[in-house]
């Protein structure tokens, strides 16, 4: 006659510790990430740094600079126009755009701000393209046809010809 011995239960404080010593920890970490990614991405983001605030108050600005006519026209998510406007093209752009992010918030958090903002480099041409090769005013502009070939290739930059995004003289 064989008899079944009751469990003890020995497994389950053996699930119970991977789910809260493991599991839960690196859900709540994809959790604070997402919501951390999608916050960083925000207008609101950017214009808590003093630093920063010209350059946001600039979007709605009257005086039709690239980034308050864009802003004002609807023409970019007005959640997000820093980020859309201030990060390339591609997973690059992305990682780019937060080592540049964490490189600022060092910077205005250790007060190292420099007395005057600049880009790091010339401003990507894809970035502007990533919405205006779709745009058909892009394309038809009569402007444009000599010197295509080096604007999608991004040998001229936009702001070149477009001048600087922000009034104040930022990019």
């Amino acid at each position: 006659v064989v008899r079944r011995v009751a469990s003890s239960g020995s497994t389950r404080p053996g699930r119970l510790a991977i789910l809260t010593g493991f599991v839960l920890p690196v859900l709540w970490l994809a959790g604070t990430f997402v919501y951390a990614d999608d916050a960083t991405r925000k207008v609101g983001f950017c214009a808590r740094c003093h630093e920063m605030l010209p350059y946001v108050e600039s979007l709605e600005a009257p005086d039709e600079s690239l980034a308050s006519a864009h802003y004002g026209a609807d023409a970019v998510d007005r959640d997000r126009a820093c980020y859309d406007c201030h990060t390339r093209p591609g997973p690059g752009g992305y990682v780019e755009a937060k080592l540049t992010g964490l490189h600022d918030l060092r910077a205005h958090y250790l007060g190292d701000v420099p007395d005057e903002l600049a880009l790091r480099r010339k401003y990507d041409t894809g970035t502007c393209l990533k919405c205006h090769t779709e745009t058909q005013s892009f394309g038809d502009e009569a402007m444009h046809e000599p010197f295509m070939d080096d604007i999608l290739s991004g040998r001229v930059s936009c702001l070149e010809c477009h001048g600087p995004a922000h009034a104040q003289g930022g990019e």
